[in-house]
């Protein structure tokens, strides 16, 4: 049976210490739902430019961002398949066991309209260097499979479990295309089936994609010293915690808007009114010509009403007179 190499460095104790020392922080500290939305869907921005510039493709972050905050209008299958195939991951966190074809089912999501539908559920059959040789990918990936749902896996620390995960499908590189995006969804899924759902605030992606050379080496070693996880399992923890780190950053300042928030009572404003109060702190104007894109299905006196709460309630100012006038936060 399969069973993956490695020793516990010190500086993979320390990556974990932090990680759940930063857990337990955001598990602990109340913010707004609207917040944690907020923080979610830009780690998922970042997530998809990310994935995507490693893999040596353009992705605008403003562009990326204007779509999860459907305002773009327009649609792109790159981003869309991501966020099915993060849909999917989120499901497949709920059941006990991951199955071998899940990881084709996810492949063939982030393909969809991107690759021909015959290569998007199969394993690669080209020769890579430095890579598992095709005919032993589906060896490789039922032994991952197997070990992932045994009993030493459950008794293994969730983030080294993903971070095995993670390097193993690197290096057996099933698939040809988007193997990236497959390997850091599934590590995903590892952590949020054990609970560690607070990763969802963060990107680990743009470590890898800041630290390229390094990631290359480190999966490398994988192979060097003959399944032995060690090295990459320090980069990967390393990667993890300053995620993590930054990600309770993030939550610190929601976390004190949130009690402003509930100071001033503006905890009670409604969903359009949240919504109109990001897009100003994300875009700085709204202007009336905007409200259709903002809200497709609300007419215009209705967010107009919405409007005259926070200008009532203080929250925002308004600039210019009639058609011509803009919103802006105060």
């Amino acid at each position: 049976m399969y069973v993956p190499e490695y020793t516990i460095t010190p500086n993979i104790l320390k990556s974990i210490s932090s990680i759940e020392y930063n857990r337990s922080f955001i598990d602990n500290t109340s913010i707004l739902p609207n917040f944690e939305q907020r923080l979610s869907r830009e780690a998922m921005g970042e997530f998809i430019v990310h994935s995507y510039r490693f893999l040596g493709e353009n992705a605008d972050p403003q562009e990326v961002k204007s779509y999860l905050d459907e305002i773009s209008g327009l649609k792109n299958p790159r981003i869309d398949n991501i966020l099915k195939g993060s849909k999917l991951v989120e499901s497949l966190s709920q059941s006990q066991e991951l199955d071998e074809k899940d990881f084709k089912r996810l492949h063939s999501i982030l393909g969809q309209d991107l690759i021909p539908s015959r290569q998007s559920s199969k394993y690669r059959n080209r020769k890579i260097p430095q890579r598992t040789e095709p005919e032993k990918i589906l060896v490789e990936i039922i032994e991952l499979v197997d070990w992932l749902n045994s009993l030493d896996a459950l008794d293994t620390s969730p983030v080294l479990v993903s971070g095995i995960v993670k390097g193993q499908l690197e290096i057996t590189y099933p698939f040809e295309y988007l193997n990236f995006v497959v390997s850091s969804l599934v590590a995903k899924s590892v952590l949020y089936n054990r609970g560690y759902n607070f990763t969802k605030y963060t990107c680990a992606e743009a470590y890898y994609n800041s630290s390229k050379r390094e990631y290359e080496q480190n999966l490398q070693s994988i192979v060097a010293e003959e399944g032995d996880f060690t090295a990459w399992l320090e980069y990967y923890a390393s990667g993890l915690a300053g995620q993590t780190a930054t990600a309770v950053e993030k939550v610190k300042l929601y976390a004190k808007d949130t009690k402003l928030a509930k100071a001033s009572g503006r905890i009670y404003l409604s969903k359009r009114q949240e919504k109109i109060v990001e897009y100003l702190q994300d875009y700085g104007i709204l202007q009336n010509k905007q409200f259709s894109t903002l809200f497709p299905l609300i007419s215009e006196d209705s967010v107009l009403r919405d409007i005259k709460r926070l200008l009532e309630a203080g929250i925002i100012v308004k600039r210019g007179s009639t058609k011509s006038s803009r919103y802006e936060l105060r």
